[in-house]
């Protein structure tokens, strides 16, 4: 089954299970947001006694766990992009800056941090 949203709660469901959310912040003028996306069982840990939005008949899930083909970050990331600029009607430009974050974060590319010199 596909990812579904629901009229009565926030996420994104899968078999009843929330596999995103998606959170907005605004205090003194400032915004916050950020999207979770749980990929695979290692996202897991720690949320075994989480009730997803306070409703005890559901459970939270990842994604991996729902697809006949199991996704990685940097396969999944594109779609995401690009569902991204559906919803919301933009173009999303990643910078030098943020393709390096992201590849140090996906593990895609290698991160590495030289010593200080001797």
């Amino acid at each position: 089954n596909p990812p579904t949203r629901c009229d009565d709660t926030t996420g994104v469901w899968m078999e009843h299970h929330k596999v995103a959310a998606i959170g907005v912040n605004a205090r003194r003028w400032i915004t916050q947001h950020g999207v979770a996306i749980n990929m695979d069982a290692i996202c897991m840990e720690g949320f075994q006694h989480i009730v997803p939005c306070g409703l005890v008949d559901r459970k939270v899930g990842y994604l991996n766990q729902f697809l006949s083909s199991p996704q990685s970050i940097p396969d999944f990331l594109p779609y995401l992009m690009e569902a991204l600029e559906h919803v919301f009607q933009m173009d999303l430009v990643l910078t030098p800056e943020d393709e390096a974050a992201l590849y140090g974060v996906l593990g895609t590319a290698p991160a590495v941090v030289a010593p200080p010199p001797n």
